[in-house]
């Protein structure tokens, strides 16, 4: 997301952290025999949330990937000038 400048970063991360809450709150109903909202949760609601999230985050994420996506060069070896030679040029 970081490479292509993917304007809703913040946003589409959020998602993400708000969905993985959701689960880990459900999962502790679980564990304490709860399973009725757990079950109702992953039935109705999770489905959903996944079709949104992909027809509208990815999309724009995976159109953002594939139009510009940005490469940065990696940095120049330290002490390096550019010169292959070796020879410093007098500048």
């Amino acid at each position: 997301m970081e490479q292509c400048g993917f304007p809703a970063i913040i946003e589409h991360r959020s998602e993400h952290a708000r969905g993985l809450g959701d689960m880990e709150r459900f999962a502790a109903q679980l564990a304490g025999g709860r399973t009725q909202i757990a079950r109702a949760y992953v039935v109705e609601q999770l489905p959903q949330w996944f079709d949104l999230h992909a027809a509208t985050m990815d999309s724009a994420l995976a159109a953002c990937l594939k139009g510009s996506v940005r490469v940065a060069a990696p940095p120049a070896p330290s002490g390096l000038d550019g010169n292959l030679d070796g020879n410093r040029s007098a500048t």
